[in-house]
């Protein structure tokens, strides 16, 4: 979606309006499949984004492909950690480096995501190469990952809805591989 430059400004409350516009539907949904989720933030916040993030992760997807492609392309290889994946809109990029990339694992705490995910990794013929590790950021002690074994670090589009993001990037250089 272009705007005239004149508009940029309001770019921040047209993505405001597009996002509160999923709470109905969110709330619908909810009701008809998981009513329980409706009475914990934190699951609504997933599902709320979930919903959002199906239309807009696409939108959002074709304008920044062609800046970030090139940047994914020419720059990732080995073991390579994706923070924040979503529900896997840049996916495709790690099958056109499959000769440079060994393994790829998905950061992603929204279980919203999931599901959407796994399919994009099966389309990419990625299945065995990326793994979905669902927890944030903060949290992959937990998941087994060594320090330093990571040979490449991607957050494409992710950190700008992160509360702390400095705190976040800071917890992730210890999992790079030294060099």
């Amino acid at each position: 979606m272009e705007l005239p430059p004149q508009l940029n400004l309001l770019r921040p409350l047209l993505l405001l309006a597009y996002s509160a516009s999923y709470i109905p539907i969110t709330i619908f949904r909810l009701i008809t499949s998981s009513p329980s989720k409706l009475l914990s933030w934190s699951s609504f916040q997933h599902a709320w984004f979930g919903n959002f993030w199906s239309w807009f992760g696409g939108v959002s997807r074709e304008s920044a492909a062609a800046t970030v492609s090139p940047l994914v392309r020419g720059n990732v290889h080995g073991v390579v950690l994706d923070i924040g994946p979503g529900s896997g809109e840049w996916v495709y990029l790690y099958a056109a480096t499959a000769n440079k990339v060994t393994k790829v694992y998905g950061v992603e705490p929204n279980p919203e995501h999931h599901a959407a995910l796994k399919r994009r990794v099966e389309a990419a013929g990625l299945k065995g190469i990326y793994e979905v590790l669902p927890v944030g950021a903060q949290d992959l002690g937990t998941m087994g990952l060594e320090k330093e074994s990571i040979d490449t670090i991607v957050t494409l589009q992710t950190l700008c809805s992160c509360p702390g993001p400095q705190d976040i990037i800071k917890s992730l250089y210890p999992y790079l591989k030294k060099g």
